[in-house]
């Protein structure tokens, strides 16, 4: 039988200390919030607990993303949970952590707290094909420097294939992104949306033709079209819908201060 794989097995990460006040404390804080934001998002969310090594929470939307109803997915645990990925995908799951964890800890220009993590990977069901999601990590609690409680927003994946990471801090325009093949991570420089780009991705996801976008926004029909051009260009893509659910996935819109 295959050795199953864990997410609490890297020795930098190893949690100490954390009182039954603690929990009282964040459970008090985050469950009320994370049930009401499941009530009016479609994303599916959850918390890692990195000291009992299981979930702090799992929202109701879970279900909508894995297939599983949320408490039958909380009393699996993390490593059950992630043990339906395909075996590919589960190695590449393994290796993603213990690489972020470097990150985290060997680096000390990284600021944890304002670090996330992007990814995609498939996911098995019952007599069905594995769906591709996509999970979005987040350190939400530190102990003593380490990760102690990691919350995770699921949604539907933009990408085809997976294995697209990356990994990106609040303020910074450029991006870490890592390559399983060559099992390192590398800086790419972000291409942002402008504000006007976005608004007409949306528009074009929505099905509106170029004249009932020009309509809306106050351009003429040429210029709208060579935006729409420039936007699938930007973002190596055909599709106005995939373009439009990766833009809001890896955080592509550029905001004017």
């Amino acid at each position: 039988m295959a050795q199953r794989k864990s997410l609490f097995d890297s020795p930098l990460n190893i949690i100490t200390g954390v009182t039954d006040e603690d929990y009282r404390r964040e459970e008090a804080r985050l469950a009320p919030v994370l049930d009401v934001l499941s009530k009016i998002s479609s994303c599916g969310y959850y918390i890692v607990d990195y000291f009992k090594k299981d979930f702090l929470y799992v929202s109701p939307n879970i279900a909508y993303w894995c297939g599983i109803p949320a408490g039958k997915v909380k009393a699996m645990g993390v490593d059950e949970f992630i043990n339906h990925a395909p075996q590919d995908d589960l190695e590449r799951l393994i290796e993603l952590h213990n690489e972020w964890f470097k990150m985290l800890y060997v680096n000390s220009h990284v600021d944890c707290l304002k670090t996330s993590l992007i990814f995609d990977f498939r996911f098995r069901i019952a007599h069905k094909p594995p769906r591709m999601i996509n999970h979005r990590v987040t350190p939400y609690a530190l102990k003593d420097g380490k990760l102690w409680l990691e919350m995770c927003v699921v949604t539907m994946s933009s990408e085809i294939s997976h294995g697209c990471v990356m990994m990106r801090k609040d303020d910074e325009d450029s991006y870490l992104e890592y390559s399983f093949r060559r099992h390192k991570w590398s800086i790419k420089e972000n291409t942002p949306l402008t504000e006007t780009e976005f608004e007409i991705l949306l528009l074009s996801a929505r099905g509106l033709t170029i004249e009932a976008i020009a309509d809306e926004i106050g351009l003429k029909p040429d210029t709208v079209r060579k935006y729409r051009q420039v936007i699938l260009k930007k973002l190596n893509t055909t599709c106005f819908a995939s373009a439009a659910l990766h833009s809001m996935n890896y955080n592509l819109l550029k905001i004017k201060s």
